[in-house]
């Protein structure tokens, strides 16, 4: 059920009809109502479901023996890929475009960037303790918030380019940071 309301989400936003999703799940509208509560309670649970398919995803691509720049590519690349996938409401749930109406929106949406900043600062901090870097805790943090917050800007001009692929996007995002960052790792492990 929960992949047909992703579906329908990624379709048509908050607006998804709840009449639609029992039809297509064979269900009638009260036994969605019994298991999710309320039309919100089924977008919680579409945005939990894409939240841990995501980390999955991405845990899956970042191996913890890859070169610092390799990996945060490979990581790159497998959001973009994620998101780009038209039948997963993941892009719906990062583009505000999508969400007029939707009364739980910025709740979700803060929910979403804090699971993110903790699966990019955990994997940030796996990469520099590998590379023996030692960089403060807090400056870490900042570091996966900042990503966090260029991936969704990435994305959203994305959208609006779609004949750019995942890979190239992927490019263009660490070639963009990684002077920065890439530096800050290096310097960090002469310390």
């Amino acid at each position: 059920m929960l992949q047909l309301a992703g579906r329908l989400f990624a379709e048509h936003g908050y607006d998804a009809s709840m009449n639609d999703l029992a039809e297509r799940a064979g269900v009638t509208k009260p036994v969605i109502y019994y298991y999710f509560g309320s039309k919100a309670g089924v977008v919680d649970a579409c945005v939990e479901v894409a939240m841990q398919g995501l980390a999955d995803t991405i845990m899956a691509a970042t191996g913890p023996v890859m070169e610092p720049r390799a990996r945060l590519h490979a990581g790159a690349v497998a959001w973009f890929e994620f998101i780009s996938r038209v039948d997963d409401p993941w892009a719906s749930v990062i583009d505000p475009r999508r969400h007029r109406g939707e009364p739980d929106y910025e709740r979700n949406a803060s929910r979403t960037r804090q699971a993110q900043a903790a699966l990019v600062e955990w994997i940030l901090h796996d990469t520099v303790a590998a590379s023996g870097a030692r960089i403060d805790p807090l400056e870490l943090n900042l570091h996966a918030h900042t990503l966090i917050g260029l991936f969704e800007t990435y994305a959203l001009w994305w959208s609006d380019h779609p004949d750019i692929d995942a890979r190239t996007l992927a490019d263009w995002l660490i070639e963009n940071v990684w002077s920065g960052l890439g530096a800050q790792l290096r310097v960090a492990a002469s310390a």
